[in-house]
């Protein structure tokens, strides 16, 4: 595992975001974070906002890698914007999109995030193209396992 991975998390059989998502998505890949560094500390967004966190390796999860290839110098712009991002809030209101399909301004603030949304705009915001086509108006952690621009990689 390196900085800037992106770790996809299996969602909890308590949780019913986890049933919601598995509707949307026909799969329980429910959440997602980015790999600080290689001791496991992460950035995540998740409730109270965009945190450091650190790596659950107890929980079923999948580590992704872009594979494009980063210089040293978008590595370096990636991973201040991560960093910058620290205390922005969680968009709550997203879950209106999320669970109904809405597609709003509203609902698109840039500097509030929810987990995979965090993976996806990091790359977005700094002009790194991870979707090749029309970016989904809704990013599902299983949006980005199935992104040709990532591999899986074993941690």
């Amino acid at each position: 595992m390196k900085p800037l991975d992106v770790v996809i998390y299996q969602g909890y059989f308590w949780n019913p975001l986890t049933y919601v998502i598995g509707t949307r998505t026909s799969t329980f890949w429910t959440h997602a974070g980015i790999i600080l560094s290689a001791t496991g500390l992460c950035m995540e967004a998740k409730e109270g906002g965009v945190q450091k966190t650190q790596f659950n390796q107890k929980r079923k999860h999948k580590i992704i890698r872009y594979n494009g290839g980063l210089t040293e110098e978008e590595q370096s712009k990636l991973m201040s914007w991560l960093l910058s991002k620290e205390g922005c809030g969680y968009e709550y209101k997203s879950y209106l999109g999320y669970l109904f399909g809405f597609k709003t301004p509203y609902l698109n603030d840039p500097n509030e995030f929810v987990c995979v949304e965090l993976a996806s705009e990091m790359f977005d915001q700094n002009d790194i193209d991870i979707w090749g086509c029309e970016k989904p108006t809704y990013v599902y952690p299983s949006d980005m396992l199935q992104n040709p621009f990532f591999d899986e990689i074993e941690d």
